[in-house]
C-alpha cells in the first residue's frame, strides 16, 4: 500500500506550472499546455523513502486571481509546496510574496520556490533573481530554498523534488 503525500503546486498564471509538472510526471517537455482552471492532479510513485513507497500527490493550483479564493480549502492536508515564478516576468517574482501568505495562513508547510524559464535568461537576470530570493526566505522560515529551473532542458526538475521531499521528511 503506498502511502500519499499532497504537494501544492502554485503561482501566477502561465509561469509553467503544469509543464514543470508534467516533465517530472511523465519526463516529457510539452509547450501546448492552456492555462489551468481551478486544479489539475498529477501523480508519480516514489520508491524507498525510509522503507515506506509514496504516491505523491501532485495539485497544480491555478494562478489567476479569480481562483486565489479556494487555495486555502485545497492547502489543508498538504504536506509540502512549490511556488513558481516565470523568470522572463519579473512582476511573477514580486508576486512570491503573496503566495506564501495564502500557503502559509493554513499550514506550516515547507515550501521550495522556483524560478522556470531559466533557459530563457542571462547571468544579470539570474544574479538579481538570487539577491531577491534569498531575502524572501530570510523572511520566511517556511521558505527552505530556492532553485532555478527549467523544463524544457530538464534543468532541477529532478533535484526540485528530491530537495522538497527530504525537507518534508526532516520536518
Amino acid at each position: 500500500m503506498l502511502k500519499p503525500l499532497k504537494i501544492i503546486t502554485t503561482g501566477e498564471g502561465g509561469v509553467g506550472k503544469t509543464t514543470f509538472l508534467n516533465r517530472y510526471v511523465s519526463g516529457k517537455f510539452e509547450s501546448d499546455f492552456k492555462m489551468t482552471k481551478g486544479i489539475e492532479f498529477f501523480s508519480k510513485e516514489i520508491k524507498a523513502i525510509n522503507g515506506y513507497n509514496f504516491d505523491v500527490i501532485l495539485w497544480d493550483f491555478a494562478g489567476q486571481d479569480h481562483f486565489h479564493s479556494l487555495l486555502p480549502n485545497f492547502v489543508k492536508g498538504s504536506v509540502g509546496a512549490f511556488i513558481l515564478f516565470d523568470m522572463t516576468r519579473i512582476s511573477t517574482l514580486e508576486r512570491i510574496e503573496k503566495w506564501i501568505k495564502m500557503i502559509k495562513s493554513d499550514e506550516d508547510v515547507p515550501i521550495l520556490i522556483l524560478g522556470t524559464k531559466s533557459d530563457l535568461t542571462n547571468g544579470n537576470d539570474r544574479e538579481f533573481i538570487r539577491v531577491y530570493l534569498s531575502k524572501i526566505i530570510e523572511k520566511y522560515d517556511c521558505c527552505f530554498d530556492f532553485l532555478l529551473t527549467s523544463s524544457k532542458t530538464r534543468l532541477n526538475v529532478i533535484e526540485a523534488f528530491d530537495s522538497l521531499v527530504k525537507k518534508i521528511f526532516e520536518n
